[in-house]
């Protein structure tokens, strides 16, 4: 499930970095009835996509196999390309000092996936396409 695509007719596209199989599955098919869907369940796999792909907005979860979320978006927000991409912050992780963590990173928003719908985060990741 490394690389999920649908029609181009669709809006934007959006990367999907979730390791949750289930849960990525769930995002992927609320974004896909408005986006093209790009997945990856690592950031070595998201890697290996944004050298294809341009996508508008990513989602990213922060407790990754290998590399954690937040380390792999300090490094993207140093890459010319990639430092004005909105970046959504999907994970478990609902302590303040995480959440300052992400946004300190270069995170443009941040859910908790405990307390929020799938609709929500396809919701704000277009909020953040917009600004």
């Amino acid at each position: 499930m490394a690389d999920d695509q649908t029609p181009p007719q669709n809006q934007y596209k959006v990367l999907i970095v979730e390791d949750d199989i289930f849960l990525a599955d769930l995002v992927c098919r609320k974004f896909r009835e408005r986006a093209t869907v790009f997945h990856a369940s690592s950031t070595e796999q998201a890697r290996d996509i944004l050298s294809r792909e341009i996508p508008e907005l990513i989602c990213l979860d922060i407790q990754l196999p290998g590399e954690d979320g937040i380390t792999f978006l300090t490094g993207l927000r140093k890459e010319e390309k990639w430092k004005n991409t909105p970046v959504l912050i999907i994970s478990n992780f609902s302590q303040e000092s995480d959440i300052q963590k992400a946004k300190d990173a270069g995170a443009n928003d941040y859910v908790v996936k405990a307390n929020v719908e799938l609709s929500e985060i396809v919701k704000r990741g277009e909020a953040l396409l917009k600004k």
